[in-house]
């Protein structure tokens, strides 16, 4: 386990750094959440961890939040007030380090954002399904390995309606 958070940093060559520094300026004095709602739909479980857009939709009851999404993979993108997309300016890792970097909190299902997020320190909320991978155990709402991070767990197979219920709560 690491002993120091954040372990991870911006790595000084950011090929869009310009790009999504004018994005994220546009949302300056507002509360800045990156947003994965789904993942790659190539992976054998995205089917079970990534989230119907509908119940990101549900997200917009926040106020006072600048909504910036995160997926590589989806063109489906929600209607949150205040949404912008980062995905055409994040071309690599070094990309989203950068951006990430930039918000004040993180919402993931279990990607590779989850994981960077949590390596950089970046107060984080994961949502995984009922039976996650081995690397969010069971039973508890932390991580050992990301100290920033708070875990929603499905309470039943496929039951994301109560994740996204209290995440809103």
């Amino acid at each position: 386990l690491p002993t120091e958070i954040p372990y991870l940093g911006i790595p000084r060559q950011v090929p869009n750094r310009e790009r999504i520094a004018g994005i994220l300026a546009a949302s300056e004095g507002h509360t800045r959440i990156g947003l994965v709602w789904a993942g790659n739909p190539g992976h054998r479980r995205d089917g079970e961890r990534s989230l119907p857009i509908t119940l990101v939709n549900r997200l917009g009851v926040l106020s006072g939040v600048a909504w910036h999404g995160l997926p590589m993979w989806r063109k489906e993108e929600p209607t949150l007030p205040s949404y912008v997309s980062l995905a055409s300016a994040l071309s690599t890792f070094s990309d989203t380090a950068y951006a990430l970097s930039g918000m004040d909190l993180v919402i993931t299902v279990d990607t590779a954002v989850a994981h960077l997020a949590g390596a950089m320190g970046i107060p984080t909320l994961l949502l995984v399904t009922f039976a996650p991978d081995f690397r969010w155990m069971l039973e508890r709402n932390d991580s050992p390995w990301y100290p920033t991070m708070r875990i929603y767990r499905q309470p039943s197979p496929g039951d994301w309606d109560s994740v996204v219920d209290a995440l809103v709560r």
